[in-house]
């Protein structure tokens, strides 16, 4: 119900507030373990992403997810799911932080360690290549952010774009976050006054296959807006004409 409530613009909060004290209830009563913890987890993990669009504070709520997910592990420890959400939330949290201005570096790198043991438990999930593809890229742009060098990160975020292509060609989101990614590796050699034209090229590519994918969604194509955006605005610092960039960014 959660969910679904969301899903339509609704407010799904109620729901997982419901759900986190009907497994608190459950887990009194002795149910698995693991299973309540992961799901427990995933309650408030939701919970927090709803009050975080309200503008409310919700750190509390992701460090109780992980602190849920990470008793999972040990309770189900050749399960990849617990690794894969304990993930997911330590990355929310550093979001978050990155949102308030404060250095999410330590979130993400945690974050990039449980994906890696997800993967070391189920490389074939091509959710948690994305999974941890997304933690290299918010740490690269909080590293950015900071005045340091993330051109190794980006890279390493790409290896994991394209095995989780690899797994799984047909997930818009994969497609859409490399597109996102080549635009900004093509700002990074614009900004180093290096040939940049291919990697926004690249990317307008990736992002138009998002929307090919997707149905309904709009996050492909603000991805792809913004790469051509990016592409406008790397070529008018090098005295190119942008017209043609921006125009295909506003239709």
């Amino acid at each position: 119900f959660g969910r679904q409530a969301s899903a339509r613009g609704g407010d799904g909060g109620p729901f997982y507030q419901a759900a986190v004290q009907d497994l608190d209830e459950a887990m009194k009563r002795g149910a698995p373990a693991a299973e309540a913890l992961v799901a427990r987890g995933m309650a408030q993990s939701n919970l927090a992403s709803v009050r975080r669009r309200r503008g409310e504070r919700v750190d509390d709520l992701y460090r109780a997810a992980i602190e849920d997910f990470t008793r999972a592990t040990v309770a189900a420890p050749d399960d990849e799911a617990p690794w894969k959400f304990l993930g997911v939330a330590t990355s929310y949290l550093g979001n978050v932080r990155a949102d308030r201005g404060e250095d999410p570096s330590d979130d993400h790198l945690a974050a990039i360690g449980h994906f890696g043991e997800a993967l070391r438990r189920n490389p074939s999930a091509d959710r948690s290549w994305l999974f941890r593809a997304q933690a290299r890229v918010a740490l690269g742009v909080s590293r950015l952010e900071r005045g340091q060098d993330a051109t190794g990160v980006f890279r390493e975020a790409l290896k994991d774009l394209d095995e989780a292509k690899r797994r799984q060609e047909i997930r818009p989101e994969t497609w859409s976050e490399r597109g996102g990614l080549l635009a900004l590796m093509g700002s990074g050699a614009a900004a180093r006054g290096e040939p940049f034209e291919t990697w926004f090229e690249e990317a307008v590519k990736e992002t138009s296959r998002a929307i090919a994918l997707a149905s309904g969604s709009d996050e492909p194509w603000v991805a792809r807006g913004g790469a051509r955006v990016d592409w406008g605005k790397a070529r008018s610092d090098r005295g190119l004409d942008p017209t043609a960039q921006f125009e295909a960014a506003i239709e």
